[in-house]
């Protein structure tokens, strides 16, 4: 079952990240742009995931990575702890013992579309502020 997103811009938002260079932090303005839209599908997956105690629900959290190649930045929203990631694609998957309680992708389907708009309207401030930034900064040397 794929995702369905429409992305306008991307070269455009690519070329001003790889401008900035070196002396700004491309990874750090893709991190942020991409915060809110992880808190969103963080929202919707806690609000679908299966609870008991509450300890799972818990501890779905939004997990920064590092970007890999032309990846500038990477966030995954992913259970932490041992046991909540040991037991995370059990319950999102099942068993043949039990029946599966997706919630992780039925989210992502829910908001996958309202994620890239969030990033579309925060990565160029974030670009703008970092520009501003540099220049202050090449200015005071």
């Amino acid at each position: 079952m794929p995702l369905n997103v429409k992305i306008s811009g991307g070269p455009e938002t690519v070329r001003a990240l790889a401008a900035l260079g070196k002396f700004a932090s491309a990874a750090k303005v893709g991190r942020q742009a991409l915060r809110p839209g992880a808190r969103e599908i963080v929202k919707a997956v806690r609000s679908d995931a299966p609870s008991q105690t509450g300890r799972y629900r818990r501890s779905i959290k939004t997990v920064v990575g590092r970007g890999r190649g032309d990846t500038v930045a990477r966030l995954f929203v992913a259970p932490t702890g041992s046991r909540s990631r040991r037991i995370a694609h059990l319950l999102e998957f099942g068993t043949r013992y039990m029946l599966a309680q997706p919630h992780f992708r039925p989210a992502l389907d829910a908001k996958g579309q309202r994620v890239i708009e969030l990033f579309g309207r925060e990565i160029w401030p974030r670009i703008a502020k970092e520009v501003r930034r540099l220049a202050v900064r090449s200015a005071v040397r």
